[in-house]
């Protein structure tokens, strides 16, 4: 009589152990999540997949100093348990875009000096001696154009009472007129000559080097040393 009194749980009994077995049996289990923080990509891509996890890029992150691709944050972090086939979510790294240098040339003063707040870019001044009208920008560095990677431009500003100049480039200039250059401003060159002594007439040779270098700034009022080398055309 005893035991027929508790036999009404018997079906709760079975069901409870059925539920545990079934879970065992069934039950999936679960995949530590691999640390690919500071791996490349395709690196990350190919160790999560061999756990059976997907790849999903979250975003992507500019950084000048990493590779493009570098993973730079993954959500779930590593150590956290998921099922298999779970999306894990990635910031990947890429390069920002390279700025490029503005064309300054022939702009005043006051123009150059907003666009260059404008873009955030540093910049430098130096007055040129320039017959062009005062406070120009004659000219720059970098060039306009050409990638601009430290963000600071140098620019030369006419101002016609200023003895600083550019010196030109003589290269593969005539001798004779790089000469008369020179007279012009009360300068005498040291010429060399590629075959030791001249054979020939100056007006023959081209200059194939020079010191100062071309865009070099100089003050011509004073004694300057310009070296050329001359060979016969």
């Amino acid at each position: 009589m005893k035991i027929e009194k508790f036999l009404w749980v018997t079906p709760f009994l079975f069901f409870v152990f059925g539920y545990w077995f079934m879970g065992k049996v069934f039950s999936i289990k679960t995949i530590e999540v691999p640390r690919v923080v500071g791996l490349p990509i395709h690196e990350g891509i190919k160790e999560l997949s061999a756990k059976k996890l997907n790849v999903r890029i979250l975003a992507e992150k500019e950084d000048a100093e990493l590779p493009v691709g570098t993973i730079l944050r993954q959500t779930p972090s590593p150590l956290d348990r998921v099922k298999p086939n779970y999306s894990i979510f990635l910031v990947t790294s890429k390069k920002p875009p390279v700025l490029t240098t503005p064309d300054l040339c022939n702009k005043n003063l006051e123009t150059c000096i907003m666009l260059l707040n404008k873009n955030k870019i540093k910049y430098e001044i130096f007055s040129v001696n320039s017959p062009m009208p005062a406070n120009t920008c004659v000219c720059q560095s970098p060039q306009a154009g050409e990638p601009l990677r430290s963000k600071k431009i140098t620019l030369y500003i006419s101002s016609p009472k200023n003895n600083m100049h550019i010196f030109p480039n003589c290269l593969r200039e005539n001798l004779v007129d790089v000469i008369e250059f020179c007279k012009m401003y009360q300068l005498t060159p040291n010429i060399r000559y590629a075959e030791g002594q001249p054979q020939y007439a100056i007006h023959h040779y081209v200059v194939v080097e020079q010191k100062p270098l071309p865009g070099t700034l100089v003050d011509l009022s004073q004694p300057c040393a310009i070296q050329l080398l001359a060979k016969r055309k």
